[in-house]
């Protein structure tokens, strides 16, 4: 009698920094496992016990290739600590996907397009570009100013995810920052 195939979830939790959660899935006789990490946190080891357990896929949100935006945001990672990371993850033959937000704090047509050049060269087997969502209770919702920020909307959340952006800096619009995620999709993917 075989078994049904079954769907596992699991975390690994490696140092103070890197929470590493997916899940498991049995198709046949092997396991897929895909995992969120931060970028940072990924050495070689963590790579070897990645590949050991049959990881195929990660997922790194690394929100922008601009160091200043990502000392705007506090991300507590470089851009160079960013690209390592992936670098290694490739060289360990596991597949990377990456994230990145349009309409951070600071952004502008130049940090955009540093992000699209910082795309380009580290090489992801797949990217999503986001537009910023300041979330409720977050310190970019709570003090705008602080940020550079202006929410058009800030009663959101009681319509739904925005299919639109709803905020703007003092270097884009919220038409530039539309514009500006479409350039991103077309720069990477071509077309």
């Amino acid at each position: 009698m075989s078994s049904s195939p079954t769907i596992r979830s699991t975390s690994i939790y490696v140092g103070r920094s890197l929470s590493c959660s997916g899940s498991t899935r049995t198709t046949g006789d092997y396991f897929k496992i895909v995992v969120n990490l931060r970028a940072n946190a990924i050495d070689d080891e963590l790579v070897e016990l990645l590949k050991s357990v049959s990881c195929k896929r990660a997922f790194l949100g690394l929100e922008s290739g601009s160091d200043r935006i990502l000392e705007n945001i506090r991300k507590g990672e470089t851009a160079a600590d960013m690209a390592d990371g992936v670098a290694r993850l490739k060289r360990g033959g596991i597949e990377t996907s990456c994230s990145f937000v349009i309409g951070l704090p600071g952004e502008t047509a130049d940090t955009v397009r540093e992000t699209i050049s910082y795309a380009r060269d580290i090489d992801p087997h797949m990217v999503v570009f986001n537009v910023c969502i300041p979330f409720p209770g977050t310190p970019i919702y709570e003090d705008t100013d602080q940020f550079d920020l202006i929410i058009h909307d800030r009663m959101w959340f009681l319509k739904g995810i925005p299919n639109k952006p709803i905020i703007s800096t003092s270097g884009l619009s919220r038409t530039e920052i539309q514009q500006m995620t479409a350039l991103c999709y077309k720069e990477f993917y071509g077309g």
